[in-house]
């Protein structure tokens, strides 16, 4: 067995330990931990239980173990539709590890359509690139006024989600991630860390308990039993003050300015209300932008441009 250098074994006929596994799920447990940051490289989508990975998450876990990826794009467009699909290959050291497929198109939902941005532009719109779309929100049903988008407007950011799909698929296949975002750390026993770091294998017998090494052995059997001590004095307990523990630093939220910018940013590319809650309800939990956490700042006034969720 090789020494375990942080790459994924692909060359070797063998098929891998149960320690270099465990040392391969660690690894990505510790870099997750120490390297990648919520809302950057991972977030939680509100009622799921597992964070979800995305890409810049997915770039570093094929930096962790020297993966290169090969994107190669088909162009499925049509005049009415921008839409590709990016096969992504990984590599390591020349030894191909596995692939994945994305694809995006314009006539998803959320970037087919827009919010009218008055009523004049709706009333001039042709009727087959208009319509009336009906949604749920807190007081009820409620119906907005929406105008159909310009391809030619999303087909850079079609292809970028393209990618961004199949790149995080390929992560998570070729390195075995797909559940590690429900774990916690998990360490190995020292033996087994010795081993993984070591190369050595892991095969030497358990010792016996204490007690049955005394039963067997002669020499503890034939040894005269020490002599009886009196019992040591209770001593009395020393009560200590409890410990306070530090208060955790509570997040610090956009300002008032940011909100403003950020409200500028939505309401001229066209997007609603309801889009901007469902965004930040989806990204962070919340509801009203003022609740915004500062270090998800920039990748709320990206989706507010783009449309894509960084």
């Amino acid at each position: 067995m090789g020494k375990w250098d942080g790459e994924l074994v692909v060359s070797s006929p063998k098929p891998l330990t149960a320690v270099e596994i465990r040392a391969q799920v660690n690894l990505i447990q510790e870099v997750m931990q120490a390297v990648m940051k919520k809302d950057t490289h991972f977030g939680t989508i509100p009622g799921c239980q597992k964070p979800s990975l995305w890409k810049p998450g997915a770039e570093v876990l094929f930096a962790t173990f020297r993966i290169s990826v090969d994107p190669i794009v088909e162009d499925l467009s049509s005049d009415e539709e921008a839409r590709f699909r990016v096969t992504a290959k990984a590599h390591n050291h020349g030894e191909p590890l596995g692939s994945a497929v994305g694809e995006a198109s314009s006539d998803e939902e959320k970037y087919k359509w827009r919010a009218a941005i008055c009523q004049e532009e709706f009333d001039a719109t042709p009727e087959d690139r208009r319509r009336d779309k009906w949604k749920n929100g807190r007081q009820g049903p409620f119906c907005i006024q929406q105008v159909r988008t310009e391809v030619a407007d999303h087909r850079n950011t079609i292809l970028k989600m393209a990618a961004k799909r199949a790149y995080v698929a390929l992560a998570l296949q070729v390195t075995a991630a797909s559940d590690i975002f429900t774990q916690d750390i998990e360490d190995l026993p020292t033996e087994l860390q010795d081993a993984a770091i070591n190369g050595d294998a892991v095969d030497k017998p358990e010792p016996l308990p204490t007690e049955i090494r005394k039963k067997d052995s002669p020499s503890v059997a034939q040894a005269p039993a020490p002599p009886s001590q009196p019992a040591p004095r209770p001593q009395p307990q020393q009560t200590r003050p409890p410990i306070q523990q530090p208060r955790a630093p509570q997040a610090r939220v956009i300002s008032e300015q940011q909100a403003r910018r950020f409200y500028a940013i939505w309401k001229q590319a066209g997007r609603d209300k309801e889009q901007v809650r469902e965004f930040l309800q989806s990204a962070f939990g919340i509801t009203d932008d003022r609740q915004m956490p500062a270090s998800g700042y920039e990748r709320a006034c990206k989706w507010a441009e783009t449309g894509e969720d960084f």
